[in-house]
């Protein structure tokens, strides 16, 4: 079968197969040591289970799963020596993801992420209810360091006030000129210090 992992082949009188008159397949083989289950569709998409319980399957079309209830997925990897990568998922497009409630992450270990090109984040986007945006917050706690490293310009615009507070020393290197304008009708700083 394509894509499945080698296995032992039928013997005689152990493997039963069923072949409908369009070509659809069912085959249960019960020959010792190479016990396993096979079911495939005229068009070519399959299911197989081999004699460990692992599972092939391979869709020749589009798949739609609908879950009305919950539905849990609880993935017990086994680690090998090359890596402990348990889930691997390569998607040849775009994907799309839509959550109506809370989206919750809680990773115990590290979150690496590569992106090749742009990454946007819009907090408090606009929706139908709220065609301008409901508007929102970010917040973000690091219990460690912070460090960033841009090869390029940074641009922003805060529409409210910034307030930042420094309880150790604060260091600047302006390696090229420095401009400040203060357009209000006051501008504060610590004489006394």
């Amino acid at each position: 079968v394509e894509n499945a992992n080698p296995y032992i082949s039928s013997a005689y009188p152990y493997n039963h197969v069923f072949e409908s008159e369009s070509g659809h397949i069912t085959e249960v083989d019960d020959s010792p040591g190479a016990e396993r289950m096979f079911r495939q569709h005229m068009a070519g998409t399959f299911e197989e289970i081999h004699p460990d319980g692992s599972v092939v399957t391979k869709i020749i079309g589009d798949n739609y799963e609908i879950v009305v209830g919950k539905q849990n997925i609880v993935i017990k990897g086994i680690k090998d020596n090359d890596n402990d990568v348990v889930q691997n998922i390569t998607i040849e497009g775009s994907v799309r993801e839509l959550i109506k409630g809370d989206y919750i992450q809680e990773i115990e270990g590290d979150f690496v992420q590569k992106i090749h090109k742009n990454h946007r984040v819009k907090v408090g986007a606009a929706n139908d209810a709220h065609p301008k945006g409901p508007g929102g917050n970010r917040e973000e706690e690091i219990i460690g360091s912070h460090s960033f490293n841009i090869n390029d310009d940074i641009k922003g615009r805060v529409g409210g006030d910034s307030i930042i507070s420094f309880e150790k020393s604060k260091t600047q290197i302006v390696g090229g000129s420095y401009d400040l304008d203060v357009t209000g009708k006051l501008m504060d700083s610590n004489p006394g210090g």
